[in-house]
């Protein structure tokens, strides 16, 4: 048997869980086994996981909260000691074997927890502190800690503890009632009741810095009810007030009250805090805490109000200029002089102010998007439509790609206002900036928070590790990528920290709606007017005066035509370009229009490819996003061979080979029309590649969206709301939804 049972909680954690077991598996304490409880993970967990073997014993459960996933851990575990490790969390490598040696010094404690950092990159921060850490940390023995810890004196990180597994069982276990903090402070009560429990003053755990709560109200609930539950405990438990329950239930709730009062005040909620406040006074009268808030709020929002938001957006500041304050190299003589520091620290403080007063009357949060084509707003199209619901966020909208001008690209989306140019954007504040592509990005002196949101996957134009794009790269605050192959890549070149929060793997929100149910197949054929009784095979080649289009795209367009099927022909918007680079000179509008005059060929004139992927049933294209778009559906592909546009789309040649061994390759006009007709009557032959294919560069499809909202509202600082019915989805023509616009 294993002397300890590392349990591991996991919830679509498949990119943070091997950092976390390779922490685990680095532990210079060997005697262990490792269990993984995954929550009803839906991205790549399970196969994160898998890729460990037999030394990982794997659960799944349906969703059902940490705690009692912990329980079932705890079920299965077969170790002496018990470890909890959050799968977004790594260990120092001495951390079992510092706190075996300490439970075994001491048998009567129960537990031993320590101390922890807190850091957006925590493998970096492991391996900076390794060598800091002291080799022997004083052992001040076991103690009874139920009183400290009910009043909040001390608290224990679960994530730090090291347990007997007979205490936890002889405690009951997690509470598992649905409440987070109840759960394991509930547990942590029970055991120092009973037990002696011990802490190393030495951090031995790294955890990645938590969400920010929206519900602050139901927390302090939690904590009355942690009170009503373990009061009685008092009158045998605690030191301080032993044989007098009723004083020291006083005692802890006039705290609590107090703080709920003092939060409530500083969120603007002044009533609510007087409720709370009386009931601190109630409690403890002789205390002059409460009665201080309690007249302040007297004064009412109207003299409040400027005074609560300046704090606020000081506070959040005060964070924020923390993550940008550069740290200074001794030996760096140009950046580390006493003028160049100055500098910064004046340069800082006059944004912090600027942040501060461009706040004052107006809305809690305002977003520019940059769309470098009406291809930028497919892209970014599904995250927009989800924030658009947010009374507090205020959208503004703008392009800097002299072929396009924004009424063109956003009025057609029901974007009738708050559309500005460069010019006018750069003197004006903005919260946060949203950008599609890096060739077209908008330096803004305002210092908003930057987001870049990749508009492809296909690897051309170096896009899987632009070098020479690093300083712009740089300038955002975070990445969104669509898989993580790509941001394997973009680490390995140096141009991100992997571990660090500008990279966050979010997937690639323009393809959810092909796998969410949104898209009404019928309806999109209505809109096109095809014929639904026959086969729709899709053309979409990309842009480019080497793609297929300009060498055989009318041939295969004709070819296609005398299938007796729905012919839909889809180009990139900036096919239609009149510049040579672009279009290679062609009027394609026009050449499109006389081909459409075939019966059965159908022009695709809006920018998202993906209702026309959708009613598609196979794809012929040569080398483009679409092309890995399209597995996601498992449909046939067709790819037309084009060696000059590989070479002068410079395409990653691991991307050629992906998207080849997933489909038939056609080098003629023939070519294409026979193995579209062969794909159509046996269309499962590359079913098992495709999936592969799209399973590896489109991370937890479907979901996509919900985790790049999540990352727009953790940079704004803004808690999002609470979950609730999505909007209706109307993909006919008629829709205002933003996606629907591309349909017709």
């Amino acid at each position: 048997m294993p002397n300890v049972s590392i349990l591991v909680t996991a919830c679509n954690a498949g990119r943070t869980i091997v950092a976390a077991l390779e922490s685990a598996f680095a532990q210079t304490y060997s005697d262990f086994e490792v269990i993984v409880v995954d929550d009803a993970s839906s991205d790549d967990t399970a196969q994160r996981v898998s890729d460990y073997g037999d030394r990982v014993v794997y659960l799944f459960q349906p969703n059902s909260g940490p705690w009692r996933a912990r329980n079932e851990a705890i079920r299965h575990a077969r170790g002496r000691f018990v470890a909890f490790l959050d799968a977004d969390d790594v260990w120092f490598p001495s951390k079992l074997q510092r706190q075996v040696a300490y439970l075994e010094q001491h048998r009567s404690a129960a537990a031993v927890h320590t101390s922890a950092i807190v850091s957006a990159m925590p493998t970096t921060a492991m391996r900076e502190n390794a060598d800091r850490l002291p080799l022997d940390v004083a052992s001040r023995p076991p103690a009874r800690i139920f009183c400290d810890l009910f009043h909040g004196d001390v608290a224990i990180d679960t994530a730090t503890v090291l347990a007997r597994l007979d205490a936890l069982v002889d405690a009951g276990g997690f509470d598992a009632d649905g409440e987070q903090h109840m759960e394991e402070c509930g547990l942590w009560l029970r055991v120092a009741a009973r037990f002696a429990i011990g802490h190393l003053e030495v951090p031995l755990v790294v955890h990645r810095p938590k969400s920010r709560s929206s519900a602050g109200d139901e927390t302090f609930a939690t904590h009355e009810r942690i009170i009503q539950r373990h009061a009685a405990t008092c009158a045998v438990a605690c030191t301080h007030h032993l044989h007098d329950a009723a004083a020291c239930a006083r005692r802890r709730r006039h705290r609590l009250y107090v703080a709920l009062g003092r939060e409530r005040f500083w969120s603007g909620h002044l009533a609510a805090a007087r409720a709370a406040l009386r009931e601190a006074i109630r409690t403890r009268p002789s205390v002059a805490v409460p009665y201080v808030y309690h007249g302040a709020s007297l004064l009412g929002s109207r003299v409040l109000g400027p005074v609560i938001r300046v704090r606020q957006r000081l506070r959040s500041n005060a964070t924020e200029g923390a993550e940008r304050a550069p740290v200074f190299d001794p030996s760096d003589l140009l950046n580390g002089t006493s003028y160049r520091q100055t500098r910064r620290a004046i340069v800082r403080s006059i944004h912090a102010a600027d942040n501060v007063l461009s706040r004052l009357g107006r809305a809690d949060a305002r977003v520019l998007f940059e769309a470098a084509s009406p291809m930028s707003l497919a892209v970014f199209g599904p995250v927009l439509e989800r924030l658009r619901h947010d009374e507090r966020i205020e959208f503004w909208f703008m392009t800097s790609d002299d072929a396009w001008d924004g009424e063109r690209i956003f009025r057609p989306a029901g974007v009738n206002d708050r559309i500005v140019t460069p010019d006018a954007a750069r003197w004006m504040k903005f919260d946060a900036y949203v950008n599609t592509d890096f060739w077209n990005t908008t330096w803004l002196p305002r210092r908003p928070r930057r987001v870049h949101m990749f508009h492809g996957v296909a690897g051309k134009y170096g896009l899987d590790a632009p070098i020479q794009l690093a300083p712009t790269i740089a300038s955002f605050d975070r990445l969104l990528f669509p898989n993580r192959d790509r941001l394997r890549r973009y680490a390995e070149a140096g141009l991100i920290d992997a571990d660090g929060p500008q990279a966050a793997l979010v997937g690639y929100p323009k393809v959810d709606c092909l796998v969410d149910g949104s898209l009404d197949r019928r309806a999109i054929e209505r809109s096109l007017g095809i014929d639904p009784s026959i086969p729709t095979v899709l053309y979409a080649p990309t842009w480019s005066p080497y793609s297929s289009l300009h060498s055989v795209g009318v041939d295969v367009i004709r070819g296609l035509s005398r299938l007796g099927i729905n012919v839909l022909v889809k180009l990139h918007d900036r096919s239609y370009d009149p510049g040579e680079r672009a279009s290679g000179g062609v009027d394609w509008r026009a050449t499109l229009e006389r081909l459409s005059r075939l019966g059965n060929v159908h022009v695709a004139g809006g920018s998202d490819a993906s209702p026309y992927l959708f009613v598609s049933d196979a794809l012929v294209t040569d080398h483009s996003s679409v092309g890995f778009e399209f597995m996601l559906l498992d449909r046939p592909v067709i790819v037309i061979d084009c060696p000059r546009l590989i070479e002068k789309a410079r395409v990653n040649p691991d991307k050629v080979n992906e998207l080849r061994g997933a489909a038939a390759v056609a080098r003629t006009a023939d070519e294409v029309a026979a193995l579209v007709r062969r794909e159509l009557d046996d269309p499962t032959r590359l079913s098992s590649r495709r999936r592969k294919t799209a399973e590896q560069l489109f991370y937890g499809a479907g979901r996509a969206t919900g985790r790049a909202v999540q990352c727009i509202y953790d940079l704004l600082a803004l808690p999002a709301p609470m979950t609730g019915p999505e909007p209706e989805r109307r993909p006919a023509p008629q829709s205002t939804d933003i996606r629907s616009v591309f349909i017709s």
